[in-house]
């Protein structure tokens, strides 16, 4: 478990085939410009509220993703930004 703070760079809402999960995914970077990629269930919310360049505090578990490459964060509470 860790909390970062990242930058967003590009969040799009997703969805599956079966279902409308509404899964939104947001793609994170730092200063060394590591990529952290975060997703939520039921997050279309999410796409009105965050705009690309806003800086944000997540928490959630941090996992190497091997079919991607990345690191990435599933379900990941949000904190203020600044």
């Amino acid at each position: 478990m860790a909390t970062v703070w990242r930058r967003l760079r590009t969040a799009r809402v997703a969805g599956f085939r079966r279902r409308n999960l509404g899964l939104f995914e947001a793609s994170f970077t730092d200063v060394s410009r590591a990529v952290l990629r975060a997703k939520w269930f039921h997050g279309e919310y999410l796409a009105k509220t965050l705009e690309p360049g806003r800086r944000l505090a997540l928490f959630g578990k941090v996992e190497f993703d091997n079919y991607t490459g990345e690191l990435s964060m599933l379900l990941p509470i949000r904190a203020a930004h600044r």
